[in-house]
């Protein structure tokens, strides 16, 4: 269980705007959208770029994106 200290301060951290957990990866997500139009699988994208399969699929499907380059 989490002390009330604990609890406390990372209630006061989110007030505050302060993002918790594990940062983003960081990595070109235009570059990964533009290879998979170009027919890369997820898989040849994560690797080259660097970064997760899941990594790649959330940059293709973020808001605003359109869906066909998700396909």
């Amino acid at each position: 269980r989490l002390s009330e200290r604990v609890r406390a301060g990372l209630e006061r951290a989110r007030r505050l705007g302060k993002r918790l957990g594990r940062p983003r990866a960081v990595f070109d997500r235009e570059q990964a959208r533009q290879l998979r139009t170009q027919g890369w699988s997820w898989g040849r994208i994560a690797q080259a770029l660097g970064v997760s399969k899941a990594a790649v699929r959330r940059a293709c499907q973020s808001p605003g994106r359109p869906s066909e380059v998700c396909q």
